[in-house]
């Protein structure tokens, strides 16, 4: 539990706790910021961290930071075979606690340091998660059912490949976010554009699940602006783009008018194109294939 003080100069100060510190890696003259989130709740992020909130970056260095065979040492795979015994709903830090050892306690803290357990919480109880994709490929007692196999098809025309699964739906953290205007803009439309980095973290926050499977993915552009897409959206219009693009540079207006898509959801494919290095822009609002 964190108190507020009262400075001599009569300013309110909050101590941070060291757990709070360590994850978040801060030291002296860090800027941080709050975002938020409703009407009784604000969000903290160092501010060096939000644009890798977006693009999905912090997500993805637990998976990274695994041997290259993609096990787990056998010690990490005990503590999560532990917390698993325990029902979601009684995965407290206190029934966690008199299930392990010392030892094993200090390998929680590691998994915790790389995300492969979090912290979430509840109806103001604080539980233990433990990934996704970690859960289903060491813990999973039973194996998924493979898909049919579909009739093949014609090969399509070669695009960008980017490794992660389809889905339809977006993934909000739970309880949050389900009618953010933001979220159903992006739900509804395929993409988003935001303006400040106050923004693009209380979007990150909320879809951190989505961004963490790459069912939503996201660039910041030379202009500051973040742009976010939703998987489905770029897969069905990166082609078309890049097919214009084949022929001729193009105006992003041009592009808009001739595929009858939104010039803000063209400019954020585009500019995520532009990352992977298949297009270039060779001036303002003009782009090329690389």
């Amino acid at each position: 539990m964190v108190k507020l003080y009262k400075s001599p100069k009569g300013k309110l100060v909050v101590y941070l706790p060291f757990d709070v510190v360590s994850q978040l890696k801060l030291k002296e003259d860090d800027e941080v910021d709050f975002f938020k989130m409703n009407d009784n709740s604000f969000l903290m992020a160092k501010k060096a961290d939000i644009t890798g909130m977006i693009l999905g970056k912090q997500q993805a260095q637990p998976m990274a930071s695994q041997p290259s065979g993609g096990a787990l040492p056998e010690e990490y795979l005990t503590v999560l075979r532990k917390i698993d015994t325990l029902r979601y709903d009684n995965r407290t830090p206190e029934s966690v606690s008199r299930l392990l050892s010392d030892s094993e306690k200090k390998v929680l803290q590691r998994l915790m340091a790389e995300r492969i357990v979090t912290i979430f919480r509840k109806d103001s109880k604080e539980l233990y998660s433990i990934s996704k994709t970690v859960y289903d490929n060491f813990l999973m007692r039973k194996k998924p059912m493979q898909p049919r196999p579909q009739p093949q098809q014609a090969a399509a025309p070669q695009r960008p490949v980017y490794e992660v699964p389809s889905t339809q739906q977006l993934r909000p953290q739970p309880s949050l976010g389900l009618d953010d205007k933001d979220i159903l803009f992006l739900e509804k439309n395929g993409f988003l554009v935001l303006q400040t980095e106050a923004e693009a973290a209380r979007v990150s926050i909320l879809l951190e699940p989505s961004i963490r499977h790459r069912q939503v993915f996201g660039t910041r552009a030379f202009n500051k602006r973040f742009y976010i897409v939703r998987r489905n959206y770029f897969d069905a219009n990166s082609g078309r783009i890049l097919d214009k693009l084949r022929d001729q540079p193009r105006k992003v207006t041009e592009l808009a008018e001739e595929l009858s898509l939104d010039p803000e959801g063209i400019k954020a494919i585009l500019y995520l194109l532009s990352e992977n290095g298949d297009v270039s822009e060779k001036k303002r609002d003009m782009f090329a294939i690389a």
